[in-house]
């Protein structure tokens, strides 16, 4: 059976704390109504440090199409250390890759991350590839979910999963409405990568089945829209009835009591909901907080920075496990695993 190798966090060099983001949005939005509301729904958000790839000010000037360019630069700079650490650690090299899932968010490019990782890899030229798009942060559990397929169909063949986003780039500089002002509290920019095989001497989890759930009329409430100035996120306050309708569905369809849970950690209120969904939730829920504290949601690399939390102190073989993802849609995709 496949089993997903530890992930590889890749971070870039700018280390932003939570005191230089209210001091950014002090001096930026001085005369918005509302701003001390704003700068208290900043600090609620319980990310303590982060990482950006462009100094503040500098993406707060820049012209969409810089913006765009940066994007697209930063994820493949982050992406490639972060692949090519982790075929490292698996004992591969880039020659040994038959599979590529590319998972990214926010990038308006043809040819893609996936194009663009392949060349700097120097990936086989009969290499698979598989682009994974706008799925935000649900984007990992949809890669690892697809790699285990691949995996699956073609047990002689490595696939490398990397997730590279970079949300803050699409900040717009004019949004100052209350959701707007969330994701600068929350976002934060990274890459991961892992690999996905078989063999019986790996360890770590594998995937034995999966559950995507998609109710109608629930597109509007997370995403980006582009208009003619650019990128706008939108951030319903719906969001956390829907995952409160979400959540009897994903316990009935797991069964029983998780022994560890990998989840995308979203925001603060998120993992307290799933807290006092799951039992023994707070507990099961601290790899998950600690990574929003020290780095963020970084979109689909904050899934992978948790499960290589979980690496670090593993459940013990045959434990049953699942692994959560909630991005636009609104979807949740959840991977039911065992750990080996």
């Amino acid at each position: 059976m496949p089993v997903i190798h530890r992930p590889v966090l890749a971070l870039p060099d700018n280390e932003v704390a939570l005191d230089e983001i209210l001091e950014h949005l002090e001096r930026a939005y001085a005369h918005t109504p509302d701003l001390d509301r704003a700068l208290r729904v900043v600090r609620a958000c319980d990310v303590k440090t982060r990482r950006y790839a462009r100094p503040l000010d500098e993406m707060a000037g820049a012209s969409l199409g810089r913006r765009v360019e940066w994007h697209f630069a930063d994820s493949c700079d982050l992406g490639e250390t972060a692949a090519r650490q982790a075929l490292a650690e698996a004992g591969l090299t880039p020659a040994d890759v038959g599979v590529l899932i590319a998972v990214t968010s926010a990038g308006y490019r043809m040819p893609g991350l996936d194009i663009a990782l392949s060349e700097r890899l120097g990936l086989s030229s009969t290499t698979r590839r598989m682009p994974v798009i706008s799925l935000g942060c649900a984007g990992a559990a949809y890669g690892l979910d697809r790699a285990v397929e691949q995996a699956t169909l073609r047990p002689d063949q490595v696939v490398l999963v990397v997730c590279a986003d970079m949300f803050p780039s699409f900040f717009h500089p004019d949004d100052i409405e209350l959701d707007s002002m969330i994701f600068r509290g929350l976002m934060a920019d990274g890459a991961a990568a892992c690999v996905v095989r078989g063999g019986e001497s790996d360890h770590g989890p594998s995937i034995t089945d999966s559950w995507h759930y998609t109710p109608p009329g629930t597109s509007d409430i997370v995403g980006y829209r582009l208009d003619g100035d650019g990128f706008h996120g939108f951030n319903s306050a719906r969001l956390f009835s829907a995952i409160a309708t979400f959540l009897p569905h994903l316990i009935d369809w797991f069964g029983g009591q998780p022994d560890f849970v990998v989840p995308h950690p979203g925001g603060p209120r998120i993992l307290r909901m799933l807290a006092a969904a799951l039992p023994n939730g707070p507990a099961l829920l601290e790899n998950a907080r600690r990574s929003l504290a020290e780095h963020g949601n970084m979109g689909a690399p904050s899934t992978m920075d948790i499960l290589a939390r979980t690496f670090d102190d593993p459940p013990a073989p045959g434990s049953r496990g699942v692994l959560i993802g909630i991005g636009p849609g609104m979807t949740m995709i959840a991977c039911r695993t065992t750990w080996h």
